[in-house]
């Protein structure tokens, strides 16, 4: 304390906290602060500060005092209490109490946190609420990798400002993490196999939305800031349809809106799809507005988009900015055509807007078409060309081979009538022609005698005589012999 005598008297009280006196002067705002700091009350309690506020503006003038506090839970956790009191000077009183953190399984609820608590009341000029929380479902503790689509658990925080006197005092904030139905019931332990597009709906990204005429500062209360104007950004599943939306919009000076839609397909085959262009395919339509409106101006839309649907195919592109609008449109067409259509407008002074079309008819398909259809007939004209060329080669083969067998049936054919005319000559010739006959026949081996007919001697090809004509022979020799 270097011999002062105030630090001598407080330091045994105080220990090592800090005294902390900040100042901030602006042609429109003054504001002072004294901040007790760091000052341990116990092992798991330190009084993080403790003072007085005094703040001087044209819209808003108050003096007030303030303190926050921090509890140790665990080793993980702390919490941090706030409370603050102001009187303004239009005789308003305005009392804040929050809780920065999150309180694991409060009074005993295991699947809960609950933190983030936020409760604001102005009494008088002006007159209004502030309320806010954040609540945790899941298996506590919950990190900040269990909010993931593929955690354990989930989360959501709102809060709200209303002030019926003032409205650019009203804000809205609210989020949530990542959620779909699928990962609703993982969290429930219920195990049921559900269809792919009725376990992505829900939010896979999450959601995060707020509203407020003016920026908000609540990082000292629970550790939020709110921008100013309108914001969304957000995924949204519906049964399979996936639209991504980011919206920034604040009145008077800017709009920036972005929309981008997941490729869309309706039946396995393809029977309609929803994609950015024909040449990009695994990207949905997309739309995107920005417009600035304070000086200097700014302005870009872009829309694109492509539909195919039982085969027909549709694109559309169309780009405007502060000086031009440029916009193509592509339709095919039954036969093969195609035809896309081409504007552009430059404007500027009226005198100096010119507008450019060009229509193209294009029948790169229809060709295509042809040129597929002219080969597959040179292909099954080839093919049948060599189908006929083996045919023949097949039938002059069966042709030799028939001619060869017919030989055959020639020569044995011709032995057998020639038996037959010497049985008839010899029939004829009477005693004489028995006479020759007994000589033939005794010429036969001895197994062929006794009315046996002599064996055949066939060679390939040869056909042998069928039953009748076997009986018909053995007749004939049967008579011969009981004539002899």
């Amino acid at each position: 304390c270097a011999g002062d005598l105030l630090c001598e008297v407080t330091r045994p009280w105080i220990g090592g906290s800090r005294l902390s006196i900040a100042g901030l002067f602006q042609p429109t705002l003054f504001k002072l602060s004294a901040m007790l700091e760091d000052f341990d009350i116990a092992d798991d309690v330190t009084l993080r500060k403790a003072g007085f506020v005094i703040q001087v503006s044209p819209d808003d003038s108050f003096v007030g005092v303030e303190a926050s506090l921090e509890v140790e839970v665990d080793e993980e956790t702390a919490l941090v209490f706030f409370g603050s009191l102001r009187v303004g000077s239009k005789g308003g009183i305005q009392m804040t109490l929050a809780m920065k953190g999150m309180w694991n399984s409060p009074f005993g609820l295991d699947f809960f946190a609950v933190g983030n608590l936020l409760l604001a009341i102005a009494v008088g000029t002006p007159l209004g609420v502030k309320l806010g929380g954040e609540l945790h479902v899941g298996k506590m503790p919950c990190r900040e990798t269990d909010f993931a689509l593929d955690g354990r658990c989930v989360k959501g925080q709102l809060v709200v400002g209303v002030n019926p006197g003032v409205p650019s005092e009203n804000f809205f904030y609210g989020s949530i993490a990542p959620i779909t139905v699928g990962k609703i019931f993982r969290m429930l332990g219920v195990n049921v196999a559900l269809p792919s597009f009725v376990a992505d709906t829900g939010y896979p990204d999450g959601l995060t939305a707020s509203y407020a005429p003016k920026a908000v500062d609540l990082s000292e209360e629970i550790g939020l800031k709110i921008p100013k104007g309108l914001h969304y950004e957000g995924t949204v599943n519906l049964f399979g349809a996936e639209v991504s939306t980011v919206i920034n919009v604040v009145v008077g000076e800017e709009v920036d809106m972005e929309v981008s839609m997941a490729r869309y397909d309706v039946g396995d085959a393809g029977v309609m799809v929803v994609s950015r262009s024909l040449s990009d395919e695994q990207r949905g339509p997309y739309l995107r507005v920005f417009a600035k409106q304070t000086f200097p101006f700014k302005l870009n839309v872009t829309i694109e988009g492509a539909l195919k649907l039982l085969g027909s195919r549709s694109e559309v592109s169309i780009h405007v900015t502060e000086t031009e609008m440029r916009f193509s449109l592509f339709k095919s067409f039954p036969f093969g055509l195609d035809g896309r259509v081409h504007a552009t407008a430059s404007y500027g002074s009226f005198q100096d807007t010119s507008f450019r079309l060009r229509v193209e008819i294009s029948a790169e398909r229809l060709n295509a078409m042809l040129n597929k259809v002219w080969d597959g007939l040179k292909a099954f004209h080839k093919a049948a060309k060599e189908a006929i060329q083996d045919a023949k080669n097949a039938v002059a083969k069966a042709k030799a081979q028939c001619k060869e067998d017919m030989k055959i049936e020639c020569d044995n054919c011709k032995n057998m009538k020639c038996r037959e005319l010497q049985d008839e000559c010899d029939d004829a010739l009477g005693w004489l022609g028995r006479r020759r006959r007994t000589r033939r026949v005794a010429a036969v081996r001895p197994s062929q005698r006794h009315g046996r007919a002599p064996p055949v001697r066939l060679t390939p090809g040869d056909t042998v005589p069928d039953a009748a004509t076997r009986r018909r022979r053995m007749g004939r020799r049967s008579g011969s012999s009981s004539s002899s």
